[in-house]
């Protein structure tokens, strides 16, 4: 994944528009690192739920899968929930519109 190997600028470039018009690059460049760094390295992810869903609270009507992970990192003693969300594009790409770690 790109964000574990801190590669913030390209996860930004290849996710949805929807993402990119709600979150500007330079927005997602200072706080990403806020949100990752303090996990540490990445150890190791179990998919735990995936589910598909034709409306997303404040988007349009679509196709979008929320992937749910179980994950490990090295300064994090309990496992982090990682969730993932991505939209089929106009141009029938998948691509990452949201994205938590908790």
């Amino acid at each position: 994944m790109l964000l574990d190997r801190k590669d913030w600028g390209t996860a930004w470039d290849t996710s949805s528009g929807a993402f990119r018009q709600k979150v500007p690059l330079g927005a997602w460049m200072d706080n990403i690192p806020k949100l990752r760094d303090p996990l540490g390295k990445f150890v190791e992810r179990q998919p735990a739920e995936v589910a598909y869903k034709k409306t997303l609270a404040g988007s349009p009507e679509g196709d979008y899968v929320t992937a749910n992970f179980v994950s490990r990192f090295d300064k994090k003693g309990e496992a982090v929930v990682e969730t993932v969300t991505t939209v089929r594009e106009t141009d029938g790409r998948w691509r990452v519109t949201g994205y938590t770690a908790r």
